[in-house]
């Protein structure tokens, strides 16, 4: 996998929150955080396993998107709607 720069990151990232944020694609509240909830448990499974394997690099990696996701999750149960 190549690593990409942090213009590069910063273009994508732009450029996904436009077209989720276009009223053709609304986004929905409900459905994200459920997602964003399954996704948390798969980053969290494979961060434990990594562990267990000893792939500490992978599970690091893993627990910092699963981290990532719970702050995003904490974000939107506060804002409730």
């Amino acid at each position: 996998m190549s690593r990409s720069s942090l213009d590069d990151r910063i273009n994508r990232l732009h450029s996904l929150t436009e077209t989720l944020d276009d009223d053709n694609n609304r986004r929905d509240k409900a459905s994200m955080m459920n997602q964003l909830s399954q996704e948390f448990v798969i980053h969290m499974e494979k961060a434990e396993k990594g562990v267990k394997n000893k792939d500490l690099g992978g599970a690091e990696a893993h627990r910092l998107i699963a981290e990532s996701i719970h702050k995003t999750l904490t974000t939107f149960e506060a804002i409730k709607e």
